[in-house]
């Protein structure tokens, strides 16, 4: 069955949603400690058998901290003195896959477990399935085995991929990665994308050179430390063409499942549940490598101490995932403002550079919390400038890129309160936002804001950016950062080199939109086993990690709820199963459409709609 079939029978085995009531309020929390929940963690093998040593851990809204306890022989756990509420239950041992009670499959959502005051639910059952595996052999450029070679993993179908922690190559060059839940991979082996070291090859008449000088040096005369090349150097070209020319390097690059040091070439492995793919040999690959190199430079001609210069690989591989595969590497210019990478492979690179201005508090005005007269001096931020240039390498060096510090961009605005009139207005100078890039850069700007609502972000380079709130008023959350009639939150702002944003308005709210109810089956009894999906009609809001399209797990009782939906029209599915990264999938989507049912929710609105699936 392909892809799109599997997804199809889903969707037609959910039947069609019938809408039992739609009522406004929220129901109340009775507090309570005299529920409890028992059961047994068992394995998915034939035959069945108690799992012992299990970590069993319990959490909810109402249980702060979550309960962790360990199963016994026969694999029971039980807790106790529980409160009423909604609460999850989650079950780990390597080398088996972590999972939530309910789950469909290892590692999916698990069922909510909702709870009344002196509830007890006894005989749960969580079974556990052995995580699938990856195993192989790495191999030198000369074919023999590579002992002490880190292999990495790199889940792929998730919102948010996934790296395992590396493993290393045994004395036979075997490797092998294990519980790993079902999805895809990428399988890297050997070194970063910034070689570690590098080996030099030089060319012949470098090498007659130095065996001239050899030959010439007195007994006992140590040799020059000057590297090749330099002015006086041993080994230094005859000629002054040759002296302009570097020798060329070569280092063993990170390579890809099948056999590429290129990421975007790479072949992910489709990982069924408990499946073990062996065979997955890699050969490591000596390439030749080159240096970028260049110069930074401010306009009043001292660079400030933090100067960092960064070398990110670019490719589609966008964001997250991108960040995973090609990790960012970073170093100081030297007290000239130049700079070089050495070992860096073929492909496409962003040199950014970046600077953080300090300046001593003067003593006569010492901040608040800035210590005692003895303390070492406090510091403040006196600004943030940067520039970059995007690069390619091939197999020459990359020489002379020029970064001239210009003053970082600035996001200016504004905070807006949407609130209940009996609600105590916050205190506005203790909220601080947060810039987030996407694309999953490194850099993400705070900004604090004044007392009278107004703020200003500085220090932004040029990306693709959402808000967060590093700090917000107890029962305030962030409902809208619109810019120019555009809500970030929904379409990240693209801020260019060219300019400073301004006209932001943030706005804080203390009424939280939900949409919450139960789902039943054609019998009227709850329906627990199902997904409930909620989405934007409008297409536009189909993106990855979109706040408008939704799912959860009803409750063992039956009960949903989906909270901190922003204000409008959705419609509302529900699905025998469901794979999360299914919702990055437009078509997927779309195929929901014919079984869901419309609802519309205004601003801070609590929306009670009760589902029931019929034939």
């Amino acid at each position: 069955m392909t892809r799109s079939s599997v997804h199809l029978a889903r969707v037609l085995a959910a039947g069609v949603l019938a809408a039992a009531s739609i009522v406004s309020g929220s129901a109340q929390r009775s507090p309570d400690g005299t529920a409890e929940v028992s059961g047994t963690v068992i394995s998915t093998a034939t035959p069945s058998a108690p799992l012992a040593r299990v970590l069993v851990t319990m959490s909810g809204d109402s249980l702060k901290p979550s309960r962790t306890i360990v199963t016994d022989e026969l694999g029971r756990f039980a807790f106790s003195n529980l409160p009423s509420g909604t609460f999850t239950i989650v079950a780990a041992r390597p080398p088996y896959v972590t999972t939530a009670f309910g789950a469909k499959r290892p590692g999916r959502p698990g069922t909510p477990i909702g709870l009344a005051a002196g509830q007890r639910m006894t005989g749960i059952t969580i079974p556990l399935a052995r995580g699938a595996a990856i195993t192989g052999m790495i191999r030198t450029t000369s074919g023999e085995a590579a002992p002490g070679v880190g292999v990495e993993v790199v889940r792929l179908d998730t919102q948010t991929t996934q790296s395992g922690a590396p493993v290393v190559t045994d004395d036979r060059g075997v490797y092998r990665v294990f519980g790993l839940p079902p999805g895809r991979y990428l399988v890297k082996a050997g070194a970063s994308e910034v070689a570690s070291s590098v080996i030099t090859q030089l060319s012949d008449s470098e090498m007659d050179e130095i065996l001239a000088t050899l030959q010439r040096r007195p007994p006992g005369v140590a040799a020059a430390r000057n590297p090749v090349g330099a002015p006086g150097a041993l080994g230094a070209p005859a000629s002054q063409s040759e002296s302009n020319r570097r020798p060329a390097t070569y280092g063993y690059a990170p390579v890809y499942y099948p056999g590429t040091p290129d990421p975007e070439q790479a072949v992910a492995l489709a990982l069924a549940e408990e499946e073990e793919h062996a065979g997955i040999d890699i050969d490591l690959q000596f390439v030749r490598t080159a240096a970028i190199e260049g110069r930074v430079t401010s306009a009043s001609g001292d660079l400030p101490s933090g100067t960092q210069i960064t070398l990110t690989r670019l490719g589609p591989r966008a964001g997250a995932a991108n960040t995973l595969i090609t990790p960012a590497t970073s170093r100081a210019p030297d007290s000239a403002g130049a700079f070089r990478f050495t070992g860096v492979l073929p492909g496409r690179y962003r040199v950014v550079a970046r600077a953080i201005g300090m300046a001593p508090v003067s003593a006569a005005a010492p901040q608040a919390g800035a210590g005692a007269p003895n303390a070492p001096a406090a510091y403040t931020v006196t600004g943030v400038s940067w520039a970059l240039a995007d690069v390619t390498v091939g197999d020459d060096d990359v020489s002379g890129i020029a970064l001239a510090l210009q003053p970082g961009l600035r996001l200016s605005g504004r905070i807006a309160l949407d609130t209940r009139a009996q609600t105590q207005p916050p205190d506005l100078a203790m909220i601080r936002l947060r810039l987030v890039d996407v694309t999953g850069a490194t850099f993400t700007p705070v900004g604090s804001v004044r007392a009278d609502g107004t703020f200003e972000i500085d220090g932004i380079l040029p990306g693709i950016y959402g808000m967060t709130p590093v700090s917000a008023p107890a029962g305030w959350s962030l409902r809208s950062v619109t810019i120019e009639g555009r809500d970030i939150l929904d379409f990240p702002l693209e801020i260019g080199a060219t300019g400073d944003v301004g006209g932001a308005v943030v706005t804080l709210t203390d009424r939280q939109t939900e949409l919450a109810g139960t789902l039943q089956s054609a019998a009227n009894v709850p329906a627990p086993d199902y997904f409930v999906v909620v989405f934007s009609p409008d297409r536009a809001y189909w993106r990855p990690a979109s706040r408008r399209v939704r799912f959860t797990r009803p409750g063992t009782d039956g009960r949903y709820t989906l909270a901190a939906l922003p204000a409008g029209d959705y419609l509302v599915a529900a699905l025998t199963d469901l794979e999360p990264a299914d919702l990055l999938d437009e078509s997927f989507i779309e195929r929901l459409i014919s079984s869901a049912l419309p609802v519309r929710l205004g601003e801070g609105e609590k929306k009670t709609l009760d589902l029931r699936l019929v034939k």
